[in-house]
């Protein structure tokens, strides 16, 4: 299974590094961003079934494209949320936790264990079938 990620940063080397990163390990990559252009990719794009998001953005924020993301989801459409983010509060962390958010990553980040938790994603996607 290739899973199609959707990764949502509005920091321009974030979005590449993890791209090019991820892209090499065999994932089909999209990118936005900000929230509100992550929730038009992942509503055009049905193949998106992992989300990397940041929390603190312009144009919706992640919590924004959580939800979205939640609201969209259904039987045929299966979706795990990463959250990656600089601002790292247990308030937000426990708020994530309660949508459903896989995993809370704070940055700096190490790009194995962005691969590590993304291939962890697309185990519990392949459980649910």
């Amino acid at each position: 299974m290739v899973s199609t990620l959707l990764i949502v940063d509005d920091e321009a080397a974030i979005r590449d590094e993890l791209t090019e990163s991820l892209s090499k390990e065999g994932f089909d990559c999209l990118s936005a961003n900000s929230g509100k252009e992550g929730i038009n990719i992942l509503r055009s794009n049905p193949d998106v079934s992992i989300i990397l998001t940041d929390l603190q953005m312009p144009n919706h924020g992640g919590f924004e494209m959580i939800k979205a993301a939640r609201s969209d989801q259904s039987e045929e459409r299966q979706l795990e949320v990463i959250v990656i983010t600089g601002h790292c509060t247990t308030e937000q962390a426990i708020r994530a936790s309660d949508l459903g958010v896989l995993e809370f990553i704070p940055k700096p980040f190490d790009v194995d264990h962005i691969l590590e938790v993304v291939r962890h994603a697309e185990n519990q996607l392949q459980k649910r079938g």
